[in-house]
């Protein structure tokens, strides 16, 4: 499943649990190198960071504290554009439903503000890091 949530200046593409064929749309609206999509449907063994043709892959497990229903990291993949920032995931995480909410209200109220794909990320991996 893909969501889209646009700012004036850069558009963020949730993927969760995505198809090939959501992947194949993604990679080429986004303009994204091809060795990005070797690994976006599946969920991998390891943290990895990847950079190419102006964009930045980064694959890592973030880690569950606060439920103790849930034993394992969730995995998540982020790759950044200057224009896009693009979230894979295969689990839904509360922290992403409540920063996507807070994302769609800011750029609702104030489109002053000129982000890239790099400093959503940015932000976003500080939301996660503070929820």
């Amino acid at each position: 499943m893909v969501h889209r949530y646009e700012n004036t200046h850069v558009t963020w593409y949730d993927l969760l649990n995505p198809t090939i064929e959501e992947v194949r749309e993604i990679i080429t609206e986004c303009n994204l190198p091809l060795n990005f999509a070797s690994d976006m449907t599946t969920m991998t063994p390891r943290n990895e960071v990847l950079a190419a043709k102006g964009a930045l892959k980064v694959t890592f497990d973030y880690p569950i504290v606060k439920r103790t229903d849930i034993t394992h990291p969730h995995e998540i993949k982020f790759i950044a554009t200057k224009s896009a920032l693009v979230t894979v995931r295969f689990e839904d995480i509360d922290a992403i439903h409540s920063y996507a909410k807070q994302f769609e209200v800011d750029s609702m109220l104030s489109n002053k503000r000129k982000l890239t794909g790099n400093i959503l990320f940015a932000l976003l991996i500080s939301y996660l890091y503070d929820s």
